[in-house]
């Protein structure tokens, strides 16, 4: 048993190139393997990934599609090219493994607890801080949310943090999970059908969660980059989906409210515990209603929830 890398792409060459360049430190077994589904693409980047097949030692097969099928419907074609007792791995087109160790210490932590579905690896920006650390949806509205955007990776994150959902950027998903869960929701063209993949996990009994001691780098945007509809209005789409089949579900999770007053500027050492605090109540079901304490006026936002925004 082994591990299936599974990357969709679209017009994506120039990342992939320094995804392969950055894999090839990996130490791979003659079970794993690197699949990558390419949605029509126009930019060479079938060439590179037949000639990156025959010259490297890890065992990287091409899944030729003849249209772009989004970021879901691309990854269902290569689940179904994957090995039927490998563990799977959600890759971004976008990303460049900076720990060789990354896939090996995602695999120990998933098999640590049965329980366990789907890790992911912190995500970095190109600026070195936290893109997400474990992600969430802002109640009512739903809009996706991720966790501890904007800190600096300072060993602050050890062990795993459950949570709602995580991007997949990165992500590992067990057998025994993704054989259960099945394929992507191809409704979702782009966005939210991480979301919703998650969100499924767990109520076929998964747990969820984001590791702390380990991260790769998301030189993002890839594909949607490419695309002839903006990015935003992908997202726009997909969040009404994403609403209309997980709102009522999502909603029903909070069994008390409570009132939240003080700051939750991130430029103070209280503001960002104010933060952590009411993230950690959205998960365990209670609802914050923010009001700025109005100690700074300057520093504190006027607006209830701002701070699921920042």
């Amino acid at each position: 048993m082994g591990f299936s890398i599974v990357i969709p792409t679209w017009n994506g060459r120039e990342h992939l190139e320094r995804l392969f360049a950055s894999l090839g430190e990996v130490e791979f077994s003659d079970a794993d393997e690197i699949i990558v589904c390419d949605g029509n693409s126009s930019d060479g980047t079938q060439d590179f990934i037949r000639a990156v097949a025959e010259s490297s030692s890890a065992k990287v097969k091409l899944v030729a599609l003849y249209d772009n099928f989004g970021f879901g419907g691309n990854i269902n074609a290569g689940l179904k090219e994957v090995r039927d007792d490998n563990d799977v791995v959600i890759l971004n087109n976008d990303v460049v493994i900076t720990n060789p160790d990354v896939f090996q210490l995602l695999w120990e932590e998933a098999y640590s607890d049965p329980k366990v579905g789907i890790v992911s690896p912190i995500q970095l920006g190109r600026d070195g801080r936290i893109q997400a650390h474990g992600a969430g949806h802002t109640p009512f509205s739903q809009m996706g949310k991720t966790w501890s955007a904007g800190e600096l990776p300072v060993n602050q994150y050890p062990g795993l943090r459950e949570c709602e959902v995580v991007p997949f950027v990165c992500a590992f998903i067990k057998r025994d999970c993704w054989k259960a869960v099945g394929l992507f929701d191809e409704e979702f063209f782009a966005y939210f059908e991480d979301s919703d993949y998650c969100l499924r996990a767990t109520y076929a009994g998964w747990k969820v969660g984001s590791l702390g001691s380990v991260s790769v780098l998301h030189t993002g945007p890839g594909s949607t980059a490419y695309r002839g509809a903006a990015p935003g209005e992908l997202y726009r789409q997909s969040h009404e989906i994403f609403k209309r089949k997980w709102g009522d579900a999502l909603n029903r999770r909070f069994s008390r409210d409570v009132v939240w007053v003080g700051t939750v500027s991130p430029v103070t050492g209280y503001g960002v515990w104010s933060r952590h605090a009411q993230r950690a109540a959205l998960d365990a079901g209670v609802l914050t209603h923010y009001q700025p304490g109005r100690l700074s006026p300057e520093l504190d936002p006027p607006a209830e929830d701002v701070w699921l925004n920042d």
